[in-house]
C-alpha cells in the first residue's frame, strides 16, 4: 500500500537539513523531524482504518437468534436439530445436534444467509468451530449456489473440542446473486457449534477479537494458508 503522505515526511527530513545547515539549533532540527514522523503515522493509521472489510454474511454472530440460518436435508434417515446458545466463543453461537444421519454428507447441512458472489474473485469464509468433549469430527464448509446444480468450492476440515478459527479462501469460477456458505456434517452424528462466521472477498486476514485469547487459525487439510494483518468485521 502506498501512502503518499510519506512525501510529507521526506518534506520535513529535508527541511530539517536545511535548518542544519543554517546553524539553527539543535532542538528545533529534532522537532522538525518529530513532526514528520507525527504526520507519516498518523496517516498510515488512518489508511488501515479506513481498510475496513464487509461481512457479507448476516446475522453472522447469532444475535438474532437463527434468522437466516436453515438446517437442511434432514431426510432418508437423518435426525438433527438446531437452535441458538450461549456458550459460543463470543458469545450466541449456532448449536446443531446430530442424532442420526443419511447417506450423503450433506444429510443434514446447515445453510448461511445468501449473499453474491463475483466470477474470477477470491473470497473468504471463516468461521470458529468446535465439537463435543474428547471427540474429533469432520466438517465440509462450502460456497455453494443456493440452487440447483449446488455447485461451489468446498474444503474439509477436522474439528476438535476446542473454540478454533477454521478458513477457506477459494476463487469464485461464476457469477451468482445466490450463494450460501454450506457446512455439511460429513455422515457423522454428535454436536457442532459454530461461532463468529466472516465472509468477505480476498484473502484470510486474522482478526484481533478484543479480550479474546488468540488463537491460531487452523488451514485447511493439505493447505498452507498466510495470515494478513488485523480487521474488523461489520
Amino acid at each position: 500500500m502506498e501512502i503518499k503522505g510519506e512525501y510529507l515526511f521526506w518534506d520535513y527530513y529535508r527541511s530539517a537539513l536545511i535548518e542544519e545547515k543554517e546553524g539553527k539549533p539543535m532542538h528545533m532540527k529534532i522537532s522538525t523531524l518529530l513532526s514528520g514522523m507525527l504526520v507519516l503515522t498518523m496517516l498510515i493509521l488512518g489508511a488501515a482504518a479506513d481498510e475496513e472489510i464487509e461481512n457479507l454474511v448476516s446475522n453472522a454472530d447469532f444475535e438474532a437468534g437463527t434468522a437466516g440460518w436453515s438446517l437442511g436435508n434432514v431426510v432418508d434417515g437423518a435426525i438433527a436439530v438446531m437452535k441458538v446458545e450461549k456458550k459460543g466463543f463470543l458469545d450466541e453461537c449456532l448449536y446443531i445436534e446430530i442424532d442420526a444421519v443419511g447417506d450423503a454428507g450433506y444429510k443434514p447441512e446447515i445453510h448461511s444467509p445468501s449473499f453474491a458472489v463475483e466470477n474470477g474473485e477470491l473470497y473468504t469464509v471463516a468461521l470458529w468451530a468446535k465439537t463435543e468433549e474428547g471427540v474429533k469430527r469432520d466438517i465440509s464448509i462450502k460456497f455453494e449456489q443456493n440452487h440447483d446444480p449446488w455447485g461451489g468450492p468446498s474444503q474439509t476440515f477436522n474439528i476438535t473440542e476446542e473454540w478454533t478459527e477454521y478458513h477457506h479462501s477459494p476463487v469464485m469460477p461464476f457469477d451468482d446473486a445466490n450463494m450460501v456458505i454450506h457446512i455439511g456434517t460429513q455422515q457423522q452424528m454428535g454436536d457442532i457449534w459454530i461461532d463468529h462466521v466472516r465472509v468477505y472477498k480476498g484473502k484470510y486476514i486474522e482478526e484481533d477479537l478484543e479480550g479474546q485469547p488468540k488463537r491460531i487459525s487452523v488451514t485447511p487439510i493439505g493447505t498452507r494458508t498466510a495470515t494478513w494483518g488485523q480487521i474488523k468485521s461489520r
